[in-house]
């Protein structure tokens, strides 16, 4: 239809018909509306309104919204309440009570499952806007209009046909927030702009970010943002997981066959490891998933890949687990114990000195290095390159101030003690050469 509809404060929605032509002079036709409809009186009684803590009007219209159709309205009010119109008829279908009784500042059609989606700044409520009762039914026989249905047009109807989780009115979902809410819209993308097909609510509150939820009942997410879909359908693989787990552990011996997770056959991959193996040819293709910072890729693809990205890795493996074996073979030879201290000590070699000097204490730590250097499963430290402790590391000397500051004494020191060595051994010659010129003299 070409009707424009104004909420206003005393309750009413006003409509204007744009089909009347404009003149030069306005007249009453442009200025005064055709068509008043009276949302204050239908909601009256309904609601929870408290006029000691909110002010205003309660039936004031704050939101009006038509869907695709044009034949439904909804129109939301200060009081809290969602009115749900047929454009036929001056009575509501379904009056929506939201339990805060804040004013409604959103109100929104979703033609893609059939629901309506109401706003306060608590939370955004949706509900069904299609559906069969037998309250609904009597209603609608008792406003005049008997031969409506729900499904958007006259005919027979009949109450036993329900819409998207329940009858008329009935609550799908409710979305709190962290903060209040001032504005929603569901979001789109290039397949369909306006969002009435997807399940993805951008909410705009009293904060600097906007809040967004995912509603898989509304539809699935939008193209932009799909890896919605797959944690959707993991936590729902998962939450199957929970319920066969809890009905067995109550005695249910239904039976049944054992679900598999989605991604059980799958392997993630960040986007520097899909570099290392060449693979950026795939991404885009339904051979990489994307999910989060990464990718996932199917366990077999992936083997080969690796295969050929790395042909002599295997063989690597194999020679490094040889050599293992090997050196395990003869450390458990009898050797010297000599050797076997030596070759302990090849890997941080000053870290064992400090150690063993420190075990020979009877104090506590004295007893916890004790330990390390006795104690085969330490063993590694002092043998094993990859536990090797580089103390020029950056890393090191800021997480270990003391230990580079009593290096640096310790070094003070040994030079100290070598400038005294030097010096005592050129006092020793000074007076050896002093004593042997004497004894010359006193020969001649």
């Amino acid at each position: 239809h070409a009707l424009t509809a104004i909420g206003a404060e005393d309750g009413t929605v006003r409509f204007w018909d744009n089909r009347v032509p404009v003149t030069s002079r306005p007249d009453d036709a442009h200025l005064t509306p055709f068509l008043n409809l009276d949302v204050a009186s239908a909601t009256s009684g309904h609601g929870f309104f408290d006029e000691n803590t909110n002010s205003g009007f309660p039936g004031e219209v704050t939101s009006v919204c038509f869907d695709s159709s044009g034949l439904q309205m909804c129109a939301g009010t200060r009081g809290g309440n969602v009115a749900l119109y047929d454009m036929r008829s001056s009575k509501p279908l379904f009056v929506k009570e939201h339990q805060y009784g804040l004013p409604i500042h959103t109100v929104q059609f979703h033609s893609g499952s059939g629901t309506v989606l109401s706003s306060d700044p608590k939370l955004v409520k949706i509900w069904n806007a299609k559906g069969g009762s037998s309250a609904s039914s009597s209603m609608l026989q008792k406003g005049g209009y008997d031969d409506w249905n729900e499904d958007g047009g006259f005919g027979n109807n009949n109450p036993s046909s329900e819409g998207l989780g329940g009858p008329l009115g009935s609550i799908v979902a409710n979305v709190e927030g962290t903060a209040d809410f001032s504005h929603f819209i569901t979001s789109g993308d290039s397949a369909d702009p306006s969002g009435q097909s997807n399940g993805l609510l951008l909410c705009t509150g009293e904060q600097s970010k906007v809040q967004s939820f995912y509603c898989p009942v509304l539809g699935a997410a939008p193209q932009w943002c799909s890896f919605l879909d797959n944690i959707t359908e993991e936590l729902e693989e998962k939450d199957g997981m929970l319920d066969k787990s809890s009905s067995s552990a109550a005695g249910d011996d239904s039976g049944g066959v054992p679900t598999e997770t989605i991604y059980e056959d799958y392997k993630f991959l960040t986007r520097s490891e899909i570099d290392t193996l060449g693979i950026q040819n795939l991404v885009g293709t339904p051979l990489l998933r994307g999910y989060m910072h990464g990718f996932f890729i199917h366990v077999g693809l992936y083997n080969r890949v690796r295969a050929v990205a790395k042909p002599f890795e295997y063989n690597e493996y194999r020679s490094k687990k040889i050599k293992e074996r090997m050196e395990e073979k003869r450390a458990s030879r009898i050797a010297p114990r000599a050797n076997a201290a030596a070759a302990r000590e090849k890997v941080n070699p000053d870290l064992a000195d400090r150690l063993r000097a420190k075990a020979s204490d009877r104090t506590k730590s004295g007893k916890v290095a004790k330990a390390l250097v006795e104690d085969d499963r330490f063993g590694g430290l002092f043998r094993n390159p990859d536990f090797e402790i580089d103390e020029e590391a950056e890393d090191f000397k800021l997480r270990n101030p003391s230990g580079i500051a009593a290096k640096r004494v310790r070094n003070d020191r040994d030079m100290d003690s070598d400038l005294e060595d030097e010096d005592d051994f050129d006092e020793e010659e000074m007076g050896g050469e002093a004593g042997g010129g004497g004894s010359d003299f006193g020969r001649h």
